[in-house]
């Protein structure tokens, strides 16, 4: 069969029309052709044949057929532009045939993808573009099969399925003066603002059941919807745990266990054991408690499931442990230890708490005062007026001494000279 022979429809014709019309252009409608799409249309339906047809005819008839100032064709245009090229192209044919023939050739096409760029199958290629390589952040974007997770690898969504009790009526229900705005964007200030939360009404005397019932209801929220670590932060908290100190653990467990009693219990072994068994702060409060003879610290030690109520039980021990003596840097925040964030950092401030405790001459300490360090204790010197005023008639050694070796009574060193005539 000759080239472009049989009859083609001008629906036919119109559907390619479309089709390159919105080649390479998500805004186009399909109704109007850029030059560019026409000239893509001759090339791919072999308009364009080199020697009868070239690329500069295309463009003259484009000019042509256009508007005075239109960029593009309607399809009427593209019409007339076939009509123009349709004797170049089949010469020697009539002028119905030819166009019949030239409409032949374009019914049924669309844009082929030709020149794309094709996957390189060089090594280094393939060890960049394979997922099951990739670590930290990266490795956490992709599943088991190399398929990309889309969103939920890249961003911590919360959990909106009100799973948490009163996750989504705390403000309608709760008529409380406080008011919480807490942006999920702002993910690294939820803690220190549970934390100041916890502080404030630790430091008011408490609350009620109302509030205590509100401020539970936030941090819930709050802290329920922490999603994982990646990249920077996940090598962060990976060196924070590396920091925690198994053997440790062990004696500071023996301790307590001395101190307290043996109604305290013990813990898994472990670190999730040893968080378990401290989160509720009722065990760190009989702690501070054994350590005073007379006035306990905490007045009243609940064993509460609430989350607001074992935060500040635990923002109880840390106040009691800074006025026993503890200094500020060694104190641990509320959220290292309810939430596992630096146990480290716990015990560290376990540690501190012993040293004071096994230092002091109160009889308050029980078990091995091996365990820990005594802590230096002030050496104070009291000396008469006698004895001060005898020093300062003495040289102090800083400045040297007049007494010892000298060379009073000594001859010069060494034999004399010897002249010898």
């Amino acid at each position: 069969m000759a080239e472009g022979s049989g009859s083609a429809s001008v629906v036919e014709v119109e559907t390619a029309f479309r089709k390159f019309a919105v080649h390479g252009d998500t805004k186009a409608t399909g109704k109007e052709m850029n030059g560019k799409n026409f000239v893509k249309l001759c090339k791919d339906c072999k308009v364009i044949d080199g020697k009868n047809v070239t690329s500069t005819d295309v463009d003259i008839v484009f000019s042509k057929v256009k508007a005075k100032t239109a960029r593009v064709i309607t399809f009427e245009q593209f019409t007339q532009a076939m009509v123009e090229l349709a004797p170049k192209r089949f010469k020697g044919k009539g002028q119905e045939e030819a166009l019949q023939q030239l409409y032949g050739l374009i019914a049924g096409k669309e844009p082929a993808n030709v020149g794309v760029t094709k996957v390189t199958k060089a090594a280094a290629v393939d060890r960049l573009t394979d997922s099951s390589k990739y670590t930290g952040s990266h490795k956490e974007r992709f599943d088991d099969s190399g398929k990309g997770k889309g969103k939920v690898g890249r961003e911590d969504i919360p959990d909106t399925s009100g799973y948490v009790s009163a996750y989504k009526v705390i403000a309608p229900e709760v008529d409380t003066p406080l008011c919480w705005t807490l942006s999920p964007a702002v993910k690294r200030k939820r803690t220190a603002l549970a934390h100041t939360l916890t502080l404030s009404l630790a430091r008011c005397g408490g609350a009620g059941e109302e509030e205590a019932a509100a401020a539970d209801a936030f941090l819930d929220c709050v802290m329920a919807n922490k999603g994982p670590s990646y990249g920077l932060s996940r090598e962060v908290q990976s060196k924070i745990d590396k920091k925690y100190d198994p053997e440790l653990e062990e004696r500071l467990v023996e301790w307590i266990v001395a101190q307290c009693g043996p109604s305290v219990g013990r813990p898994q072994p472990g670190k999730q054991g040893f968080q378990t068994w401290l989160k509720d702060g009722c065990v760190l409060c009989e702690l501070i408690n054994s350590l005073h003879r007379d006035t306990k610290p905490v007045k009243k030690i609940q064993n509460s499931t609430m989350a607001f109520k074992q935060m500040e039980q635990i923002s109880q021990f840390l106040t009691a442990a800074e006025k026993y003596g503890v200094t500020k840097s060694d104190v641990f925040q509320t959220v290292d230890l309810w939430e596992g964030k630096d146990l480290a950092a716990v015990q560290m401030t376990l540690m501190a708490l012993g040293s004071l405790a096994v230092t002091k001459t109160d009889g308050c300490y029980r078990g091995d005062p091996n365990w820990f360090h005594r802590k230096a204790q002030e050496n104070k010197r009291d000396f008469s007026e006698d004895q001060l005023k005898e020093g300062q008639s003495i040289i102090g050694l800083q400045m040297g001494t007049n007494k010892g070796a000298s060379q009073a009574g000594m001859t010069g060193y060494g034999r004399p000279r010897q002249i010898i005539n």
